[in-house]
């Protein structure tokens, strides 16, 4: 953890509640309780470009802050299976991976904190298929092809970081801006990314500056068209039920 990072968030732990001291938004999403840690997810997405660095220090903490009161909330961590209800995919009981899962969603990228969770077999492919400059060395593909699953997993979660603290550097600036970004994740060839944009497009509330009916039929439009006739089911799907909604009744739930 920087200097930076420990004048920051400092980290207190006491009966399994964890805290931060500095930021209020920081502190209530570091928490336990499952409603508050939704409604400070949606705080930070709303603060867009203002909550990178934040999230960016979080990533330096692996500790747990096992959530409660989750009820029908399904995530790898869920200790309740009810069959139904909200579905996320990440690992949010580890606060490394809870600042992933937001980092993720503000930004439209895919620095991989979902891939922990594959099936076994499947690791070793997306190690190369998503990490590919960054094995060698300690990451050697050579010897990562031999390990393990856990030790496999455990790569992956250290590299998505790598992955997000190395974007955050090269690409986060005071000219990065979330609707860019947006437009950047539709036109890309990797498809998390483009669903991930899709759904915030059509079921996302939070604030995306720049984002009008306007900047939507000039600057998106065309992007979601061609996604419209995407072979993948999930992606020509969601992108043809925002074409259809011809009221945008998607840009109005949106804040801001």
């Amino acid at each position: 953890m920087t200097i930076k990072s420990m004048f920051l968030v400092l980290l207190v732990t006491y009966f399994g509640t964890v805290l931060y001291a500095g930021n209020p938004v920081i502190e209530q999403f570091s928490g336990t309780n499952w409603e508050q840690v939704s409604k400070a997810r949606l705080q930070l997405e709303n603060m867009q470009a203002e909550a990178i660095p934040l999230l960016i220090d979080m990533l330096d903490l692996k500790v747990e802050a096992a959530l409660v009161e989750t009820g029908d909330l399904i995530y790898p961590g869920a200790r309740k299976f009810y069959g139904h209800g909200e579905i996320i995919e990440y690992d949010i009981d580890k606060l490394y991976i809870r600042a992933g899962w937001i980092l993720e969603k503000i930004t439209f990228q895919n620095f991989g904190f979902t891939l922990i969770h594959e099936r076994d077999e499947l690791l070793f492919g997306y190690l190369q298929k998503y990490f590919a400059p960054y094995l060698t060395g300690k990451y050697e593909a050579e010897e990562l092809e031999k390990a393990g699953y856990i030790e496999q997993r455990l790569a992956i979660s250290e590299l998505a970081v790598i992955k997000a603290k190395d974007w955050a550097e090269k690409n986060y600036h005071t000219k990065w801006n979330r609707f860019e970004a947006l437009k950047e994740a539709l036109e890309s060839k990797d498809e998390v990314r483009q669903v991930s944009a899709l759904q915030y497009l059509r079921k996302g509330t939070s604030a995306c500056k720049g984002l009008s009916v306007a900047a939507f039929n000039k600057h998106l439009k065309p992007g979601i068209t061609a996604l419209a006739k995407h072979n993948t089911r999930r992606i020509s799907e969601q992108a043809l039920v925002i074409l259809n909604d011809k009221d945008y009744a998607f840009l109005k739930i949106k804040e801001g």
